[in-house]
């Protein structure tokens, strides 16, 4: 009997306890396709991420889009979560056990000038998905002098809307060019903006 306690001694001294988890599903905005090889990360900021932040857990999703994070670091309340995948806009949402990325895809956009409009103006484009989310670009301002050929990045796999102004001194024009439908990962062609 002494040798029986003692084995089960060995064997419970010897399991290692599972770490708790929390999956993590990646799936693309407007299909819920799962997002395979999307590589999460927790991270805590340290006097402001601008300086560097701490990583706490990274890993990448499987097949199925699902990432197991130690439950540790999902519930730290001072850990922070980033969701990133080559082709994908960078995701931009509080912590979540589903997280909703969008693929990119692109407009090859002609801008023709109908208009006579002073020089030193400016087209000034504005891309929204078709949540209403605005895309955030430095790449929004063309010269009116020019007509152009142009690719302007903008969200895959939905509908996509521009607003856009001509300004100088002022505002001198303005409109909108909508049901812009951009594949996933591709680009919509034969696309002209009269300004």
């Amino acid at each position: 009997m002494k040798k029986l306690i003692i084995v089960i001694i060995i064997f419970a001294s010897c399991k290692k306890d599972k770490p708790n988890l929390t999956s993590i599903n990646v799936v693309e905005s407007v299909t819920n396709l799962a997002v395979s090889g999307a590589t999460v990360v927790f991270f805590r900021c340290n006097y402001g991420c601008p300086l560097g932040g701490t990583t706490l857990f990274k890993g990448v999703t499987d097949d199925n889009g699902i990432c197991q994070v130690p439950s540790a670091n999902y519930s730290d309340a001072t850990s922070e979560m980033n969701v990133v995948k080559p082709k994908y806009w960078p995701f931009e949402v509080q912590k979540n056990t589903t997280v909703s990325i969008t693929p990119e895809g692109w407009l090859q956009l002609r801008i023709h000038k109908i208009g006579n409009y002073p020089v030193g103006s400016k087209l000034k484009l504005n891309l929204f998905n078709q949540s209403g989310l605005r895309l955030r670009s430095d790449l929004t301002e063309y010269n009116t002098a020019v007509d152009s050929l142009i690719l302007v990045k903008g969200f895959g796999g939905q509908q996509n809307k521009i607003d856009w102004q001509v300004v100088g001194v002022s505002l001198l024009n303005n409109g909108t060019l909508s049901g812009l439908q951009i594949p996933r990962f591709d680009t919509l062609k034969n696309v002209t903006l009269n300004y």
